[in-house]
């Protein structure tokens, strides 16, 4: 095996010389598992990466993670492939991180792009803890906390043009907030 044979390899066979033989069966099972997965190619004996294979190479995920998506995302059902499913699969940390990765991992398994669009929006309900009709007023110049936010929602106030149309006093009572009408220049 070619492992075998890189500075990596004379390290660890140094340190341990039955090395090489012991790593000889977990890199056949490895590359099978690979090839069954998709991330490589066998063509009459000449490896190659796929498609898919440089998708998981590429990716900040580390190699093990990287096949279990694959494998998750290929045992999902139709209805779950979307990307709240795809964020609940990845680690906690970092996940905005992973995110763009995954999603190009999962759009090569599946390939719909469909199925996989709703990624963003979901992993911004999750760090702003807003539902999404709440997203509209988040990022905008008005610089609304989440109480405030979640209170126009209450109000029954969904766009920033319904919200143009409050008066200072209707904004105050209807949303439990007199500093909002103040913040947002009513």
């Amino acid at each position: 095996m070619i492992v075998c044979n890189t500075f990596g390899g004379f390290l660890a066979n140094s340190r341990n010389p039955s090395w090489r033989r012991s790593m000889l069966p977990t890199l056949d099972r490895l590359l099978d598992r690979m090839v069954r997965d998709q991330l490589v190619a066998d063509e009459g004996g000449m490896l190659s990466l796929t498609m898919l294979g440089k998708a998981c190479g590429e990716s900040p995920l580390r190699l093990e993670s990287a096949m279990r998506l694959v494998e998750l995302v290929r045992r999902m059902s139709p209805s779950d492939q979307n990307g709240l499913s795809l964020l609940a699969v990845l680690p906690a940390d970092g996940t905005r991180f992973l995110l763009e990765s995954a999603r190009r991992i999962a759009e090569i398994v599946v390939p719909d792009p469909e199925k996989w669009s709703g990624t963003e929006v979901e992993l911004r309900r999750l760090e702003e803890g807003l539902p999404e009709a709440g997203l509209v007023f988040s990022g905008r110049p008005l610089f609304l906390r989440r109480g405030e936010i979640c209170g126009l929602l209450d109000a029954g106030v969904t766009s920033g043009e319904a919200l143009a149309t409050l008066s200072k006093c209707r904004l105050a009572v209807n949303c439990k907030n007199a500093p909002i009408a103040f913040r947002v220049g009513i």
